[in-house]
């Protein structure tokens, strides 16, 4: 499997190859949420961690089928709900030890955490164009050549007569600022 380490994932955790910015941005919003939600389904973090990343594999292959108008982290937990099912039994060859209760239970406690602004889809990406534009000019071409042109840090340190350590400095502060500024737009005042 081909392609670049997502942040915030687990050693050796590959982004899909063709994998887009979108697609990156979205992982990046919701993976620590989808741990948590498969850790209290199977009560392992490190199988959470193994059945987030077939998640993400899966949603990659089918984000076309997303409808926008609908919260994205309830279809993308409904998905690695289906994915946690299927990893029991073929593991154990019967049903996931929880009871559909409790597995609502779950669903609606981590439905109510994300109440807040900027749960949909549109605000996100509202956000996130607001916080692209507060990014100097200098950090925001390099966004763009990584993430909406898909080239390597050598090729945009050549185009920009860079250094490579230097492009990996800018995106990483440019991430940094985008999270911050995220943060900031989409999370309830406190």
């Amino acid at each position: 499997m081909a392609g670049k380490v997502w942040p915030g994932s687990g050693a050796g955790a590959q982004q899909p190859a063709g994998g887009s910015g979108a697609f990156h941005i979205l992982y990046v919003e919701h993976h620590r949420m989808l741990v948590a939600y498969l850790a209290s389904l199977v009560g392992d973090k490190h199988l959470a961690e193994d059945l987030a990343q077939e998640t993400f594999l899966r949603v990659h292959g089918i984000l076309d089928r997303y409808d926008e108008s609908r919260p994205f982290a309830a279809w993308l937990r409904g998905i690695a709900r289906n994915v946690a099912r299927e990893s029991y039994r073929v593991k154990h060859s019967s049903p996931l030890a929880l009871s559909d209760d409790i597995t609502v239970m779950i669903d609606n406690r981590f439905a109510a955490l994300e109440q807040a602004p900027g749960d949909d889809f549109g605000e996100r990406v509202g956000a996130l164009r607001k916080c692209l534009d507060g990014l100097s000019d200098v950090l925001k071409r390099a966004v763009e050549l990584y993430y909406a042109d898909g080239l390597d840090c050598k090729t945009i340190a050549s185009r920009l007569r860079s250094k490579v350590e230097s492009v990996k400095k800018r995106l990483q502060r440019a991430r940094k600022a985008l999270a911050d500024c995220m943060r900031r737009e989409v999370e309830p005042q406190q």
